[in-house]
């Protein structure tokens, strides 16, 4: 009786929200008429020739062993997971934002160091950034005074992202800096520091990441304790 009544409260858990909060006299009736009609003709095929039939025993096989190995791993789970492990997970990620602050930039692209030379010079002279972009620049941005908008660490090439992050707002680069594309000139307009989400907020996916990090790590430790055997569809075995 007690199984049974387990069993209808599972089943009343994994209903819709929106059934769950009808009272509970609405479907209870045919919850427990389900299981019992389940039962019957399960037994019903138990008796007949399927009974025998090798592939739905392997599947019922399989439904039995997800079942156990879901509710071991949940149980697992909810001992390793808790409130001081995910406020570290939180504290880690957000410990470095300085390495995740974005930057507003213009460039100027020239074809040689003699060219961005010349319009360093010509920025010293006090002439506008955003102008010489449209004057001289052969970058798709140059039209656009040379905007690239906001951008993070690993959105441009190494040598770009160096020079680019060393600047400070309203500095512009006094050294012709290169990449795979020419000679660039580069000016920080704007700095904008990272700002990490709540805890609120990243809860619920720092839980989610260390759960699939420990059943990995539990999956692995399994397999290194059996020798398993896997076959290719055509039936020869895998070599490892």
């Amino acid at each position: 009786e007690a199984a049974t009544l387990n069993l209808v409260g599972s089943i009343i858990n994994q209903l819709p929200d929106e059934l769950r909060r009808q009272p509970i006299e609405s479907y209870y009736d045919r919850i427990v008429d389900d299981i019992i009609d389940t039962r019957l003709t399960a037994e019903a095929a138990l008796a007949s020739e399927l009974g025998n039939n090798p592939l739905l025993l392997e599947l019922a096989q399989r439904a039995s062993d997800r079942v156990l190995a879901e509710a071991w791993l949940n149980d697992e789970i909810q001992d390793r997971i808790t409130d001081d492990m995910i406020q570290q997970r939180y504290q880690e990620l957000v410990a470095d934002t300085g390495s995740r602050d974005e930057i507003k930039a213009r460039h100027i692209l020239v074809g040689s160091m003699e060219e961005a030379e010349a319009a360093i010079g010509r920025l010293k002279s006090g002439e506008d950034f955003s102008d010489l972009a449209k004057e001289l620049s052969t970058g798709t941005s140059g039209p656009n005074g040379g905007d690239l908008g906001y951008f993070g660490r690993g959105a441009m090439v190494p040598e770009f992202e160096e020079a680019s992050f060393t600047l400070e707002k309203g500095q512009y680069t006094e050294t012709p800096v290169q990449t795979q594309f020419g000679w660039h000139v580069i000016k920080v307009e704007e700095v904008r520091p990272f700002t990490p989400p709540s805890f609120a907020e990243m809860r619920n996916r720092l839980s989610g990441e260390a759960t699939r990090e420990i059943v990995e790590t539990y999956l692995n430790d399994l397999r290194d304790d059996v020798a398993v055997e896997r076959f290719n569809l055509d039936g020869s075995k895998v070599t490892q």
